[in-house]
């Protein structure tokens, strides 16, 4: 073999390496805080506080939202679904420190590509959660984003949801937050499992 093509291997070989990193990026555009919580203001959001993220020829990209990685604590794995979601139904099995949570899939669809690094570096998803975190992509139906939250109605779901979230530990657990305080990334071992678990289940686990 030449030398002339063995550099051209080389060289789609690079290509290819390139397409394949700039894949797993996301662009993330209107970061805010909203009652402490990290809001990415150009995603759909689902009432178990998944994000979609469309992309182009019906895909999606899906991920979990700062609020729902702040409840759950420290990740040890990501189990993705095989195939096919199905909106309200278990679809993302979450191994975290504090126990299992199976989150409902937030919109029907078809699962096209898993994240390799969230598999691999799990604990990437509470790193960042709307970025390098995201879980996987899906075929989907735009029509079937209607029934998710988007811009400023996302935003005053996650007011109503972190007000909730604090009256649920006031009441239920015994824990205070401030008014406007932030929820720590350590909460999930701050508390006992049973209370844990009935957070993560009124949250995260009911569609």
């Amino acid at each position: 073999m030449g030398y002339v093509a063995i550099f051209l291997i080389f060289v789609v070989m690079g290509a290819i390496a390139v397409a394949q990193m700039l894949s797993q990026r996301v662009k993330t555009e209107g970061i805010e805080k909203v009652h402490g919580f990290v809001f990415a203001g150009d995603r759909f959001y689902s009432p178990v506080h998944t994000w979609i993220q469309p992309e182009e020829k019906e895909v999606a990209r899906v991920g979990l939202d700062d609020f729902a990685v702040r409840l759950i604590g420290r990740i040890r794995e990501i189990i993705p679904p095989k195939r096919e979601v199905r909106r309200g139904k278990p679809s993302i099995r979450i191994a975290a420190h504090a126990g299992e949570v199976n989150v409902p899939g937030p919109i029907d669809g078809t699962v096209v590509e898993v994240n390799s690094t969230v598999l691999h570096r799990p604990e990437v998803v509470s790193e960042d959660p709307y970025g390098e975190g995201w879980i996987l992509k899906m075929k989907v139906q735009k029509r079937g984003l209607k029934d998710l939250y988007s811009g400023e109605k996302a935003k005053e779901w996650l007011l109503r949801e972190s007000d909730r979230l604090h009256h649920f530990l006031s009441a239920e657990v015994g824990v205070t937050v401030a008014d406007g305080g932030e929820v720590p990334k350590g909460l999930s071992e701050k508390i006992d499992k049973e209370h844990w678990q009935a957070i993560v289940k009124e949250f995260l686990e009911k569609a």
